[in-house]
């Protein structure tokens, strides 16, 4: 769960760096968007080309640079949330007006991965998709519930 890690009321946004990159674009991998972190990880053996390798770099730099916004104004937006509660000041309005501004931040964080994900399959060539998703352990972008 997201919260899990309370140390105290100050540090209730610890997790969120953690869980960036990890549940909210797991929707990309599983049905065959390889994502552009594994594929460099991957480079060797899906045997990028110096231009797709340059490519994956550009395309994982800049979702980086756009998920590091995202997420550290969600954990100022978090933070205020947390005070507005702290300090008994919060009001149903405040509450819906910071509630949908975290909202907001939670889907441009998660935009910016997955948009990664669409950009970096149109990178690789049908081969190495299906091999990214053979070594990422995904049967050819399929997946069951």
């Amino acid at each position: 769960m997201l919260y899990q890690a309370y140390q105290a009321h100050s540090d209730i946004m610890v997790p969120v760096r953690a869980w960036a990159g990890a549940a909210i674009q797991a929707f990309g991998p599983i049905n065959g968007f390889a994502g552009p972190a594994h594929v460099l990880e991957l480079a060797p053996r899906l045997q990028l080309t110096p231009e797709q390798q340059m490519r994956t770099e550009a395309l994982f730099a800049a979702m980086a640079e756009q998920a590091k916004a995202a997420g550290e104004a969600l954990i100022g937006k978090e933070r205020e949330l947390d005070r507005l509660f702290a300090s008994r000041t919060i009001t149903a309005d405040s509450l819906v007006r910071v509630m949908t501004e975290i909202g907001a931040l939670q889907a441009q964080l998660r935009t910016a991965h997955l948009r990664a994900h669409l950009a970096q399959v149109a990178i690789l060539t049908p081969e190495q998709n299906a091999r990214y998703a053979e070594l990422r352990g995904y049967h050819s972008g399929e997946h069951r519930h």
